[in-house]
């Protein structure tokens, strides 16, 4: 960082602009979700007799996780949080960045890198849909299993559809075509919003210890 900041002042004085030899051109190396948080405090404020190691902001260590595959592939916008066994709350990148075509990764903040890492972790890594992108559509019950009963319409199947088992897409009628009874909070075939919210799909998420990722 000292030496980007270095260099570009060298290159804004060569190109003749006004340039203060004081100012920090560049605080962050990786490209943060929050904006506010910086790798270094401006240069000209940094104390004589630290080692230059020692003039990070941020504390405690990071543990970097490369994914590399269809996932971040097919599914860019995929979320992925640590989740620390102690709270048990999912903590998002404090950098990341890809590499194309298939490699992303993400580093995380924390106290004890090694701990994460460790044989006998509890550290767990989500994978999880984007919240704010919305996903329609109907189950599909693998051959062999029982079609639950349709409590929910988030259970509603193309096999509870009668007629509709090798369907691509729904007959919208008066009635809900099926034997069960539908469940309250929505109307099949009332308007746009009632299917809307018929057909809407949960988040789907993927946890995993840190342990059987790295093979320990």
């Amino acid at each position: 960082m000292a030496g980007a900041n270095h260099e570009m002042i060298r290159e804004l004085l060569w190109r003749e602009f006004p340039a203060d030899l004081a100012s920090t051109t560049f605080r962050r190396f990786w490209d943060r979700p929050d904006r506010t948080l910086t790798d270094i405090d401006p240069i000209a404020d940094w104390p004589r007799l630290k080692l230059l190691e020692q003039l990070g902001r941020a504390g405690g260590e990071s543990v970097v996780l490369l994914v590399r595959g269809d996932l971040v592939r097919h599914y860019p916008t995929v979320r992925v949080l640590l989740i620390d066994p102690t709270t048990n709350v999912g903590q998002l990148p404090a950098f990341g960045g890809w590499i194309p075509p298939d490699v992303r990764f993400m580093g995380f903040d924390v106290a004890d890198a090694d701990a994460v890492t460790a044989a006998g972790s509890q550290w767990q890594v989500a994978f999880e849909e984007h919240p704010t992108e919305a996903r329609f559509g109907l189950d599909t019950i693998p051959d062999g299993e029982e079609v639950p009963a349709l409590d929910s319409w988030d259970q509603l199947s193309w096999q509870q559809l009668i007629g509709q088992d090798d369907a691509t897409h729904l007959m919208i009628g008066e009635e809900f075509p099926s034997t069960s009874a539908p469940p309250d909070g929505a109307i099949w075939g009332l308007n746009s919003a009632h299917m809307a919210r018929v057909t809407y799909q949960r988040r789907y998420r993927q946890v995993f210890f840190v342990r059987d990722l790295i093979g320990r």
